[in-house]
């Protein structure tokens, strides 16, 4: 219910807001659980216990068209109407005093414009999608301002409104409305009727009538007048004001017209020439004041114009304009990162909310890390074989570079079924698998196929026939993909489902101050740690049939084959000690740097190309750009403990009263023998794996969660303030 959802808060971001959150999340997917969406599943909009109301963002988002939408509602427009809600509705005042309560006592002065500025920014977006979602017509200014003018009607709050709507374009100005709105407002009469020119021919026993144009206030009384003629020479000498009227502005010129003189034999007719005065306006410069105090930060983001600014009627335009000198005084003490002619700056993001997700979705946004895992996995399945084969046989492929290395695997021919050497002394063995020849740590040699078919020793059985170059050449580089994909998807879906949990109950925990103090990458990487542990769990017998599997060709003939084998040789528990070990040592450290280096490359993007943030297009393809060289950064960071993973996963058993190797015994054992680099074996191609694997599944999952519908924009919900107001209103 409406009642048990939490108080409405602000959301701020210390940092400037560099991508929507879907780009930020959706690139690290499953294997980290980090590809989440802030938000509740879609419903209808629905107002909490303070009166708010949420929308779900997907609908407004498809609305928002861009440089479209604000052709017709200006930035200029937006963030002066951002500043009189903030001032005004008491329903925003109360978010933005929330917002202020929420920073911590410690921050100084410019943690705190940057979380003010970040607030603003967020609430005029809130504001921008408000006004995409219902008033992005023809009519919809002037829908617009009859739902404002209706919700405030003080005298101040008037004039205020003037002054707001005067800031849009002429071809989208209600000027009929807005007409009404300045009579209402300034409320004048007439003050005098003056005679530029008398005129001649008027009859002074029948004065001509006067007729004086009608107020702009509905509720207005049109002035009345009475000429006054001169009867010696018939000239208008002067206009009796019987009725001053009420209801006029000064925005607009009042008119008064005259009958023109009669006609009288050959006397001179020429008609008079009248002119209304109204009472002098008071103007003014500057700002006026917020109801904050100076010295607030939040103060110069709600200070408003002064309510005696001049509005005038622009008669060729045929559109009301505000005083430029008091518009540009008002924007000259513009916050930083405002853009030109705005009154403030505007975010990426609206004001946002989460709430807990169902049951349904939890497992809709599994599925989906769990599908595009796999997928990512299974599809890259080349560049890990080629990358194992090099950490595990470093000395059989030094020198050899990545391109050659793959060129002599896939050439490799496949081991037979069943290979039968002879030897000289009348001996033989029989190898089922291919993998009875190996040397002391269970690694065969690539080549024993062919050395079946050798007569070194004795007479061998010929190999069975290897099949087409390209056939063989897929089977040896896509080995091991069932154990991988599998692996993945299972990993996959548990700990991203597990992160998305942990992610919500944090944030709650922590409190929406949380995202005041930690950068923005702190919760989910904090959740994703303990989805890293479970999900490393799952998928450390799969790594280590993966690595068995493609080191020791004809090891199993798929992964079920491959796990009953490795439990039945080296025992249930060997997938866990040590290797689970060495895997959290990399996949930990791997997780942590992808969102501090994707966050880092952002920000780097954004500050040399701002105009990039500002299309979701080119945002998109920075995201991506960053997912790919984050992932380079984290694989070269947690390389050594992959190389070391994979010489544990590729050992046998060892014999009974020997010692298992351990982490340290196998590092030290690759510097003594083969140096240093020894632990960067492979890890050009796990860069290059790791980076096209998180751009693959960031389009992949972003695609499987809107088809599901349990995408970003489906489960995020906005403050629309504007929706609030008509609500209140009983407005549309």
């Amino acid at each position: 219910s409406a009642s048990a959802r939490p108080r409405a808060r602000a959301r701020p971001s210390v940092q400037p807001p560099l991508t929507r959150r879907t780009a930020l999340l959706s690139s690290f997917a499953a294997a980290v659980g980090s590809g989440a969406a802030f938000g509740p599943f879609p419903s209808p909009a629905h107002a909490d216990e303070d009166d708010f109301v949420w929308t779900p963002v997907e609908g407004s988002v498809r609305r928002l068209s861009g440089e479209t939408q604000r052709r017709r509602f200006p930035l200029r427009f937006t963030t002066y109407l951002s500043r009189f809600l903030l001032e005004y509705d008491k329903r925003s005042r109360a978010w933005w005093d929330e917002g202020g309560r929420e920073i911590p006592l410690y921050f100084d002065e410019r943690a705190i414009e940057r979380v003010r500025l970040s607030q603003y920014g967020e609430f005029t977006r809130s504001v921008e999608y408000g006004l995409a979602t219902a008033y992005d017509d023809d009519s919809g200014a002037g829908r617009l301002l009859d739902v404002l003018s209706r919700n405030f009607r003080s005298l101040a709050q008037t004039r205020q409104l003037s002054i707001l709507f005067a800031l849009l374009p002429a071809e989208d100005q209600p000027v009929e409305q807005l007409g009404r709105l300045l009579g209402r407002a300034d409320n004048v009469s007439v003050r005098m009727v003056r005679v530029k020119e008398p005129g001649s021919g008027y009859d002074p026993l029948e004065p001509p009538i006067v007729t004086l144009s009608p107020p702009l206030a509905t509720n207005g009384t049109c002035a009345l007048a009475r000429a006054i003629v001169d009867e010696a020479n018939g000239t208008i000498v002067g206009i009796a004001l019987e009725d001053a009227g009420s209801g006029y502005s000064q925005a607009l010129r009042v008119t008064a017209s005259i009958e023109p003189p009669p006609r009288n034999g050959s006397a001179p007719r020429r008609p008079a020439v009248l002119e209304v005065e109204l009472p002098a306006r008071e103007s003014a410069l500057g700002a006026r004041q917020s109801y904050l105090p100076v010295v607030s930060k939040a103060s110069a983001l709600t200070r408003l114009l002064p309510d005696r600014t001049p509005v005038t009627y622009d008669e060729e335009a045929r559109c009301f304009r505000v005083g430029k000198a008091a518009a540009a005084a008002l924007a000259d003490e513009s916050p930083p990162g405002a853009p030109p002619g705005a009154f403030g700056p505007v975010s990426r993001v609206p004001v946002q909310r989460s709430v807990a997700l169902e049951a349904t979705q939890y497992a809709k946004l599994s599925l989906a890390g769990a599908v595009c895992a796999a997928v990512g996995h299974a599809a890259l399945v080349p560049l890990e074989v080629v990358k194992t084969r090099l950490q595990a046989d470093s000395a059989r492929y030094k020198g050899l570079g990545f391109f050659e290395a793959a060129a002599d695997i896939a050439r490799e021919p496949l081991p037979s079924t069943t290979i039968a050497i002879h030897t000289d002394d009348g001996a033989s063995a029989a190898y089922a698998d291919g993998t009875g020849g190996g040397d002391e740590d269970g690694a065969d040699d690539a080549g024993v196929a062919g050395a079946a078919g050798e007569h070194a020793h004795g007479e061998a059985v010929p190999a069975e026939p290897q099949p087409p170059a390209l056939q063989l050449a897929c089977t040896n580089l896509f080995r091991a993909v069932d154990a991988s994909a599998l692996g993945h998807f299972l990993s996959g879906g548990l700990s991203f489902g597990l992160t998305e949990y942990l992610r919500r109950t944090f944030a709650l925990a922590l409190g929406p101050e949380s995202s005041l103090i930690y950068p923005p990458w702190a919760v989910v990487s904090s959740a994703s740690v303990i989805g890293i542990i479970v999900g490393t769990s799952v998928i450390a017998p799969f790594e280590a049939t993966r690595v068995r599997m493609v080191t020791q060709p004809g090891f199993a003939s798929n992964v079920f084959d491959g796990l009953a084998r490795i439990a039945e040789e080296d025992g249930i528990a060997s997938s866990w000690d040590p290797k689970f070990r060495t895997l959290l040592l990399k996949d930990i450290p791997y997780a942590m740097l992808k969102f501090t280096a994707f966050d880092a490359v952002c920000k780097i993007v954004y500050s040399v190309f701002p105009s990039l943030a500002e299309s979701l297009q080119t945002s998109l393809l920075v995201s991506l750009a960053s997912g790919f060289a984050s992932g380079v950064a984290a694989a070269a960071f947690s390389h050594p403990a992959d190389t070391i993973f994979t010489q544990l996963s590729a050992q046998a058993k060892p014999a009974d009263g020997e010692r298992a190797p351990g982490l340290l015994d196998v590092a030290r054992e690759l510097v003594d023998t083969l140096g240093v680099r020894a632990l960067y074996a492979g890890v050009g191609a796990r860069c290059v794996f790791s980076g096209l694997l998180l751009s693959l599944e960031f389009l992949i999952y972003d695609y499987l969660r809107a088809a599901m519908h349990v995408g970003t924009e489906d489960l995020e919900v906005y403050l629309d303030v504007l929706a609030g107001l008509s609500r209140q209103s009983g407005g549309t």
